[in-house]
Formats: structure tokens, C-alpha cells, sequence
């Protein structure tokens, strides 16, 4: 009886010790989209882009260099549409009605969430990439949601398109 007993709570345990590597978190778009985040010890995996790159960016509506990285996004997300998935949290204090108008000025055609819609993506890509404070900040992961790097400040589409085509082999 002792040995089932034991059985039962190491089985427990060792589930009970799964989920809490694999949190999975909710947010929801500035469309009004749910998007489902899981956290993993590696990275973070989105249910809605399994098997893509992930760029998760911080930035702020102010930032020049975050603006000025929105036509390259843009061009990046068209090409690699089956491949790369960029998820942009804007961090300088827009609310989604501000962040919608941003993203119709500026022609964003990628996912963009409040910071206050973002829930605990902001920590959590802070500290696996490292974050500083310096916008823009952006946050790479493989196919398989695993922490590939992190970049502050700007990048160029170039550099950004040989790390697309390095992780899609």
C-alpha cells in the first residue's frame, strides 16, 4: 500500500512540476484577437504560430528607430508569412483605441499589443533577452520557441533576413 501511495504522489509531483515549467498565458491583440502564450525554461511558444520564427518586439510609440523599423517589419512578415510571426508590444503607454490609429498611420501589418493588454510577455522576453530599458527591443526565437537572441536598438532587415534564413533550416 506504502509503494502505490508512494507511486501516486511522485506522479503528482512530477506533473504538478510540468505545468509549472509550461505556463500558458492569454493576451489579446489590438484587433481584439486572443492570442495564447505558453512559457517554456527555453523560450515561450505561441499556439496560434507553432513551427514559425518568432520576433517578439518592445517599443514605444515615440521612438524614432521603432518607427523607422516598421516598413522593414512590414516587408518581412509579407515574405516570410509561412515562416516568421512578429509580435510587437508597445510599451510608451497607448491604449488599443491609440494603438489602432498608430497602427493605421503607420501601415503595421503585423500583430501589435497594448502593454496593458500584453499581460506577462514583457517580463518574461525581459528577462530571457536580457532587457536593458533601450528601445527598440527585440526578441528572437526559433521554430521551436526557444530563446535564440535578443538585439537593442536598431537592426538591419538585412541582418534580420540571414537570421530568418538561418533558423529556417
Amino acid at each position: 500500500m506504502k509503494k502505490i501511495i508512494t507511486l501516486i504522489l511522485l506522479v503528482a509531483s512530477l506533473f504538478t512540476l510540468g505545468q509549472a515549467a509550461e505556463e500558458k498565458l492569454a493576451m489579446t491583440t489590438v484587433d481584439g484577437n486572443k492570442l495564447h502564450m505558453v512559457k517554456t525554461p527555453k523560450g515561450l511558444l505561441f499556439d496560434e504560430y507553432k513551427g514559425r520564427i518568432l520576433f517578439v518586439e518592445i517599443y514605444g510609440h515615440r521612438c524614432s528607430y521603432c518607427i523607422k523599423a516598421i516598413g522593414p517589419y512590414n516587408t518581412l512578415q509579407e515574405k516570410y508569412r509561412e515562416k516568421l510571426a512578429i509580435v510587437s508590444v508597445e510599451v510608451g503607454g497607448l491604449d488599443d483605441k491609440q494603438l489602432q490609429a498608430f497602427d493605421k498611420k503607420y501601415g503595421i501589418d503585423y500583430i501589435n499589443i497594448s502593454k496593458q493588454e500584453a499581460g506577462e510577455i514583457v517580463p518574461y522576453v525581459s528577462k530571457i533577452g536580457g532587457f536593458r530599458g533601450m528601445i527598440p527591443f527585440l526578441v528572437i526565437f526559433d521554430k521551436k520557441g526557444n530563446f535564440y537572441t535578443s538585439v537593442s536598438g536598431p537592426i538591419s532587415k538585412n541582418e534580420l533576413e540571414s537570421i530568418i534564413e538561418k533558423l529556417s533550416k
